[in-house]
């Protein structure tokens, strides 16, 4: 026998704590994707309409509305964790969820979005304004997903429990969600781990393979931290009942906007731009690139080729899908003086 919802009191410490964690992954989640938002609203034109930037504002969106509406979500998955009445609970259990899940798929789905243009990035492919469009129609694939586990594996509210569960769990929790959570997996591991390949195939610099490599652990390691536990939760009933494990889990997913901010931006070229530090970066057409000329001591006359390499994520622009292979300059003996006479940009 169960006490009615209305006064049954949350008299356990461990529930109370349950919910006072939950709270503040949430809470530190949030306020890293509204700093990540204002930096790249108050960055000058010049560096909103790259790409990566534009990727990471929309993934800091998603975030945002993800921990928004998980936490409600969370709360009310696990027995006597809101003390609100049923008459409360049963239409936000059918509301909320669907809401929660949209949130969860674009988030998915714009981490795979970020994947595959770094490959295309590295493989050379000119496809800025095909990435472009594809972020005004992610939402369409998140959006039906979200609609398809409605429909099909809705969650409803249990009023014994008074808790909001899966109405069948003949299989899982949410096939739908555990089957994008692999797709992000998969494509993610795939594309960073053909982006590392191709790094060793040029052979590329140490520094640029190292710094490919580092990159490609910690976004993996950043998916696998962020959906492991709950996919792992979602699979087993005995776990998704177990309150240690299930807030273990909840609190990782919650900290997804967090390790977004931490991987994504400090592992790219544009991380002295969000913090505000000195960047090669700057608007008008005034500081445009310039003839380079340094006084030396040197004489004799050659020319030399050597190449330059550049990484996948510098290419996220309209400016820059070519990449600079070569340079090419002549040391003149008599000038007493380098200059760069021409460069090549071969794609």
């Amino acid at each position: 026998w169960v006490e009615p919802c209305e006064t049954q009191p949350l008299r356990r410490m461990g529930k109370l704590a349950a919910a006072f964690v939950l709270v503040g992954p949430a809470a530190v989640s949030a306020i890293a994707c509204v700093w990540l938002i204002v930096k790249v609203c108050r960055s000058n034109a010049t560096f909103r309409k790259r790409l990566f930037p534009t990727q990471m504002r929309c993934l800091a969106i998603a975030d945002l509305g993800f921990v928004v509406s998980a936490v409600p979500v969370m709360l009310m998955e696990q027995e006597h964790l809101l003390p609100c009445s049923a008459t409360v609970l049963a239409p936000m259990c059918i509301s909320w969820v669907p809401l929660f899940n949209f949130f969860r798929h674009l988030s998915l789905w714009l981490e795979m979005h970020i994947a595959v243009g770094f490959l295309l990035a590295s493989l050379h492919v000119r496809a800025f304004r095909h990435m472009k469009y594809g972020l005004r129609v992610v939402w369409l694939p998140s959006l039906s997903l979200s609609i398809f586990s409605a429909c099909l594996f809705p969650w409803r509210y249990d009023g014994e429990t008074c808790s909001c569960r899966p109405n069948d769990w003949s299989i899982a929790a949410d096939p739908v969600v555990l089957a994008d959570f692999a797709l992000c997996m998969s494509v993610c591991t795939g594309c960073y781990m053909a982006v590392c390949r191709r790094s060793l195939q040029q052979r590329a610099p140490e520094s640029v393979q190292a710094r490919g490599f580092r990159r490609a652990d910690l976004y993996i390691f950043n998916a696998l931290i962020t959906y492991g536990p709950t996919f792992v939760c979602y699979c087993s009933r005995p776990l998704y009942h177990n309150l240690i494990f299930w807030t273990v889990s909840g609190c990782l997913e919650c900290l997804g906007g967090f390790f977004n901010t931490v991987t994504y931006v400090w592992q790219s070229r544009y991380v002295k731009v969000f913090t505000g530090g000195p960047s090669v970066m700057r608007e008008g057409p005034a500081l445009g690139p310039r003839r380079l000329s340094y006084s030396v001591g040197f004489g004799g006359t050659a020319t030399q080729l050597f190449n330059v390499f550049r990484s996948p994520e510098s290419c996220f622009n309209a400016d820059e899908e070519v990449a600079v292979r070569r340079i090419e300059f002549n040391r003149t003996r008599d000038a007493g003086h380098v200059q760069v006479h021409s460069f090549s940009l071969t794609s």
